[in-house]
């Protein structure tokens, strides 16, 4: 599931996105990110985070690249959404995908 964050502080909301969501299946071996793209000021990061199938720790992103592979707390038989959100006191532009690793 593909995410892009495009936020600027004190922007309209209908001008930039501080956080969006992917929903995928349920997976027991995990899911893993990918960040193609990630700019903004110096300590902006992406967070992912669920509270779907049990929950999960929450996954920080400063740096293009894949993110380690992360599993949900307890099993589902249902879909998990996560949600991609933009932390940071500036802006941030940032783009990349979730998918279930295998």
């Amino acid at each position: 599931g593909n995410w892009s964050l495009y936020y600027i502080v004190n922007a309209p909301s209908g001008v930039s996105n501080q956080w969006t969501t992917v929903t995928l299946p349920y997976f027991s071996d995990g899911y893993r990110a990918y960040c193609s793209n990630i700019t903004g000021s110096a300590q902006r990061r992406v967070d992912i985070s669920s509270s779907d199938a049990g929950g999960m720790a929450t996954v920080s992103i400063s740096t293009t690249g894949y993110t380690k592979v992360w599993k949900m707390n307890s099993s589902s038989t249902g879909n998990v959404t996560f949600k991609v959100a933009a932390i940071t006191s500036g802006n941030c532009t940032a783009s990349g995908n979730i998918s279930i690793y295998q």
